[in-house]
């Protein structure tokens, strides 16, 4: 969402210089909050699953589901 609301500046590299330092950390981080954002979609995905089709008959088997 920060992204959309207040995007990076676009900063030019000078003569000589490959890419400014600032505009490489940007990508960093915003490659480290997509892969936090999948593993928080996966985590919510199996608990969904969980939820969805845990019977209260098949209790003892939910566990092996959590593994």
């Amino acid at each position: 969402m920060t992204v959309l609301v207040a995007p990076a500046p676009r900063i030019r590299p000078r003569d000589g210089s490959r890419s400014s330092p600032i505009a490489v950390a940007h990508v960093r981080l915003m490659i480290l909050t997509l892969l936090f954002a999948a593993a928080f979609a996966v985590i919510v995905g199996r608990l969904a699953l969980l939820a969805v089709f845990a019977e209260p008959q098949r209790a003892p088997s939910v566990n092996a589901m959590l593994v």
